[in-house]
């Protein structure tokens, strides 16, 4: 299942795809290089990139592939290495692989930029440039004058001022989607308990109405996917041991707990961890509350939507 993050990578990458290669570093600013899109799925066998182009500059031509990771996986270096090789097969072309970490809390101390494949008489070796967005300068984003990079800023290196001057950029604007996207990348840097999530959380989610932050959004789209996904693994493993349907139910309304309880985290912690949660056994129930709190306009209506559970 897709994360909320990778459609926000994605619409960067498409639309914007030179000044994605800027701010890894892969492409001078201001070059005149042209960029052509490739098609992520690049056979042989059927492998998927998260993106790679065709770069031209003068006489000079390769393949850019950037992998975009929020956690990193011990699996990854092999994982580059036959990309990079299936898109050289593809396109016989030189090709430079980026793998870009994006939160520092989920990457180990030591992450390795090469890796050697080795099975009989096969042997690859692979060099690809690591970018760590935690360490990238904010400055670059907010000077360029574009504002589809501003909520990137709260995953990269930045000091309160600059912080500020990105999600006042984002008010101005008034663009509920570059909101949702700050909400959502911020919520990979910061666990739902950090101050400075909650924070942040305070001081975007004024900027539009929150029905609107519903529809176009990924940051409600995370919960939904994430907490979907977990119940029906878990109603599926009940529902196994046990043979019967109950494990599904349980499982989904296990889940329709844990989703309530992340969207008050985040939108009312003040209201607490709401034990009262668990005397609820009704899974519809608790997702037409799951509803009522999204659209609360503030801490009274969600009071007063958690006044049945209670």
């Amino acid at each position: 299942m897709p994360k909320p993050f990778d459609n926000i990578f994605k619409a960067l990458a498409d639309r914007f795809p030179r000044d994605l290669l800027e701010l890894v570093g892969r492409l001078p600013p201001r070059t005149q290089a042209i960029i052509e899109p490739l098609p992520r799925e690049i056979g042989f066998p059927s492998l998927i990139v998260d993106q790679a182009y065709r770069v031209r500059d003068g006489a000079h031509r390769w393949v850019e592939h950037l992998e975009a990771q929020v956690r990193w996986e011990t699996d990854l270096p092999e994982r580059m290495t036959f990309y990079n090789a299936g898109l050289y097969l593809r396109y016989k072309l030189p090709v430079h692989s980026t793998l870009l970490l994006l939160v520092k809390r989920l990457a180990p101390a030591e992450i390795p930029d090469t890796h050697r494949y080795l099975k009989g008489s096969l042997e690859i070796r692979l060099r690809y440039q690591v970018v760590k967005l935690w360490e990238i300068d904010a400055t670059g984003p907010l000077e360029s004058g574009r504002p589809h990079l501003l909520p990137w800023v709260t995953l990269m290196n930045y000091s309160e001022q600059q912080l500020a001057r990105a999600l006042v950029g984002i008010r101005d604007r008034a663009d509920r989607v570059l909101a949702g996207q700050a909400i959502a990348l911020a919520g990979l840097r910061y666990t739902k308990d950090s101050p400075d999530f909650t924070e942040l959380m305070e001081r975007v989610r004024h900027m539009v109405t929150y029905e609107d932050i519903v529809k176009e959004s990924a940051w409600c789209q995370m919960i939904l996917e994430e907490g979907v996904e977990k119940g029906r693994q878990e109603g599926r493993q009940e529902g196994r041991q046990e043979g019967r349907q109950d494990g599904l139910q349980e499982g989904r309304v296990e889940e329709a707990r844990r989703n309530i309880r992340r969207l008050v985290a985040l939108r009312f912690p003040e209201l607490g961890p709401l034990p009262q949660l668990d005397q609820v056994k009704d899974a519809t129930q608790l997702e037409v509350l799951f509803d009522r709190l999204i659209l609360a306009a503030d801490q009274t209506e969600a009071r007063a939507a958690l006044a049945p559970a209670r």
